[in-house]
């Protein structure tokens, strides 16, 4: 009696076993293909990407003119668009070809390029761009590339802090950047994205440290993709440990389910394997 109880604990034990190890693959291999989808459109030879490289080379051609004619991303929309109240593709490249025509350095994308990049503009909308749409595109914003202190005024000294401002944070800039005079650093009033806070923060220090660098769809897309390959990194090892952990715990079942078990999971080890190939693969396939 006692023999079928112990027999029944570990069949219990053995199938708890290797529901959570499967499950935990399972798990694993599905982070694995959500990482790969978001990483396509620069794994892929139809490069999405190329469409968001195209649209930020389009945008500063139109900061140019903006600068030329003293004009707002508002009225240059308003110019755009007549009163249609949406940007169409026709409107978009007829602006820039005034741009090309009055200053052909100034503009080096050709026309496929330029349909590409107003695709991106548009997101699949059929009917143009609307003027919130247009409007954030020209809004100057960084992206913070080390911890850095948000304060209430530009001079440092005697300031109040409001936070810290975190690692990939999206910051808008409300000011343009200004010196502190006291410590001779390049300071910048902003607005952060994630709960909308207002103060200034340094662009970069004096010993080379950048704070801030210009933010750009691309760069985060690419630094928000090599988050996500980390935590799959990081996912792969824990599952792994676990499994070398379990099959450890198992070493001395000889037979009945416990040892069955034992076998099935080290069956399982190859696919945590392959996981990591693919997201070492995965990481040269974005690096080129």
């Amino acid at each position: 009696h006692k023999a079928s109880l112990k027999d029944q604990e570990h069949r219990y034990v053995a199938q708890r076993l290797q529901k959570d190890a499967s499950a935990q693959i399972e798990k694993l291999e599905e982070q694995l293909a959500k990482t790969s989808d978001k990483a396509a459109p620069l794994t892929s030879e139809d490069n999405g990407m190329t469409g968001v490289v195209f649209l930020s080379h389009a945008v500063d051609s139109l900061r140019q003119l903006m600068k030329k004619s003293s004009k707002t991303p508002k009225e240059l929309f308003a110019d755009a668009t007549g009163s249609k109240g949406h940007l169409s593709e026709a409107a978009f490249l007829a602006k820039l070809k005034e741009i090309e025509e009055s200053d052909p350095q100034a503009m080096t994308l050709s026309e496929e390029q330029l349909k590409a990049a107003f695709g991106r503009l548009a997101n699949g909308k059929e009917d143009g761009v609307d003027e919130t749409r247009f409007l954030d595109e020209f809004r100057e914003r960084y992206l913070c590339s080390a911890p850095v202190t948000m304060t209430d005024g530009l001079v440092i000294k005697g300031g109040k802090t409001i936070r810290k401002v975190d690692v990939n944070e999206v910051l808008e800039q409300l000011e343009e950047p200004t010196q502190e005079e006291s410590l001779g650093l390049i300071r910048v009033k902003v607005k952060a994205e994630k709960d909308e806070k207002e103060g200034f923060v340094t662009v970069a220090g004096n010993q080379g440290t950048v704070y801030l660098e210009p933010y750009t769809a691309y760069v985060a897309f690419q630094k928000s993709l090599e988050k996500d390959l980390k935590s799959l990194r990081e996912t792969t090892a824990e599952v792994g440990k676990y499994l070398d952990n379990k099959v450890g715990d198992l070493q001395n079942a000889k037979s009945g389910p416990l040892a069955e078990t034992k076998n099935s999971l080290l069956k399982l080890k190859p696919r945590v394997a392959q996981v990591q190939q693919a997201t070492v693969d995965l990481k040269k396939k974005i690096a080129q």
